[in-house]
């Protein structure tokens, strides 16, 4: 049965790559404005971390934001174009993940922010994640208190998750890596809005 599913996938990524070679279009952006970050907003917006910027629908941009002094990040800073305010998104509150660390977040278009984070049991001498617990997706509301915590439910020994997307549905894919005897293994899968797995695509 696995081998039956796992064809159409590497058909679709043929295509995928297909198309993208076919069709590649040149962009060129422009610049129109630009916004000075000042006080405590240019202290907490980081460049060339886990995600770029991204912005929702009504222009807000959204930003990580490491922990001082180490590399973790803890929470999502929202802000408008002008910079004029901020508002942040901050895993700190909750027990499970107060010296936890951002691994992605998903934002969808009206401006509802998801965010995998993942419990740390261990830092380095120089403040870096060495060693992890639970892996969890938490809801925010747009005042950025978190509206609802789910743990997923994988085997944190073999699988270092790295980013994620919200489904419809509600649903979770999951992507990140297994290193075994100096090998890296890439793993996919797929998770119910309860935290449980329902399909392995790798």
């Amino acid at each position: 049965m696995f081998s039956a599913m796992r064809r159409p996938w590497i058909a679709i990524s043929v295509v995928m790559l297909v198309a993208t070679a076919t069709f590649a279009v040149d962009l060129q952006l422009t610049v129109t404005k630009k916004t000075t970050l000042k006080g405590e907003l240019e202290d907490l917006v980081v460049f060339g971390g886990i995600k770029e910027m991204t912005c929702d629908s009504n222009g807000n941009i959204f930003s990580p934001s490491n922990r001082k002094y180490g590399s973790a990040v803890n929470l999502i800073v929202r802000f408008p174009h002008d910079a004029s305010s901020f508002t942040g998104f901050s895993i700190d509150p909750l027990d499970s993940l107060k010296d936890g660390t951002v691994i992605d977040f998903d934002l969808e278009p009206n401006g509802k922010l998801f965010v995998l984070a993942r419990q740390v049991l261990k830092y380095s001498n120089v403040e870096v994640p060495v060693e992890f617990g639970k892996n969890f997706i938490l809801q925010y509301e747009q005042d950025g208190s978190v509206s609802s915590q789910r743990e997923l439910k994988l085997d944190a020994n073999n699988f270092s998750p790295t980013g994620f997307v919200v489904l419809q549905g509600g649903e979770f894919l999951v992507v990140g890596y297994h290193l075994d005897k100096g090998k890296t293994f890439l793993i996919a899968e797929i998770f119910l809005p309860n935290g449980n797995s329902r399909l392995d695509l790798t």
